[in-house]
């Protein structure tokens, strides 16, 4: 894993011996190492929700990162390996309103970009 912060270059096992004492650097280091692990499990490329079409399937590869988004997405039915429907895309940024297992649901376009999927 490589980062690039204020210049300086880092790699995987220099990253883990810098002063990081604050929350959202933690926060940040917690994410990438979340997704590279995630994307490296994934047998192909995964896409955000958004980079659908109306009418067009695809499989919910991964959920966006913090248990409390997961926990929100896992109760409305958004679990990973459900497919997934894209029914309508409102414009300006609006609502996008899914189809999973016969259930329509309405999620906001910033809460789409955080699931992962792939196209089927």
């Amino acid at each position: 894993m490589i980062i690039i912060k204020m210049g300086k270059l880092f790699t995987g096992s220099s990253l883990r011996h810098t002063n990081t004492n604050t929350k959202t650097e933690y926060k940040k280091r917690y994410i990438f190492r979340y997704l590279e692990k995630r994307m490296n499990d994934m047998d192909e490329k995964a896409v955000p929700l958004t980079s659908l079409f109306p009418g067009e399937k695809a499989k919910i590869v991964a959920l966006g990162h913090g248990r409390g988004r997961q926990r929100h997405f896992r109760t409305m039915g958004l679990m990973e390996g459900k497919i997934v429907e894209i029914i309508a895309v409102q414009p300006a940024r609006g609502p996008v309103v899914l189809n999973v297992e016969g259930t329509q649901i309405a999620i906001g376009m910033g809460m789409a970009r955080h699931i992962l999927i792939q196209k089927l």
